[in-house]
C-alpha cells in the first residue's frame, strides 16, 4: 500500500478549519437571535466545543490507532492535547 504524504496535512487542515466553523454555529444556536452583552454565550459555546472536540478526537484517535495510521494519529493527539491543556486555565478564570 502506497502512503500519501499529504494525507495527514489535509487531515489536520480539515480539523483546524472545522473547529472555528463549529464554534460559530454553536454560538449562533445558543444566542438564537438575542444579544450577548456579557459574553456568556461565548463561554457556553467554548465549553460545548471543548467537550465535543475531546469526544470526537478521542474516538477518532482510537480508530486511527486500530487502523495503524500513525501520521493522522499524531495529528489527533496534538489537537486533543490543546483542549485538554486549556480546560484547567479556563475553569480557573476569574
Amino acid at each position: 500500500m502506497k502512503k500519501n504524504p499529504v494525507s495527514w496535512m489535509v487531515h489536520l487542515a480539515v480539523r483546524l478549519i472545522a473547529a472555528p466553523l463549529l464554534f460559530a454555529i454553536i454560538y449562533l444556536l445558543i444566542l438564537n437571535g438575542r444579544s450577548d452583552p456579557m459574553g456568556i454565550g461565548i463561554a457556553y459555546a467554548l465549553i460545548v466545543l471543548l467537550i465535543a472536540g475531546i469526544l470526537y478526537l478521542g474516538i477518532e484517535a482510537i480508530v486511527l490507532y486500530r487502523n495503524k495510521q500513525w501520521d493522522k494519529l499524531c495529528c489527533n493527539i496534538l489537537l486533543l492535547a490543546i483542549p485538554l491543556y486549556s480546560i484547567p486555565g479556563f475553569l480557573n478564570a476569574r
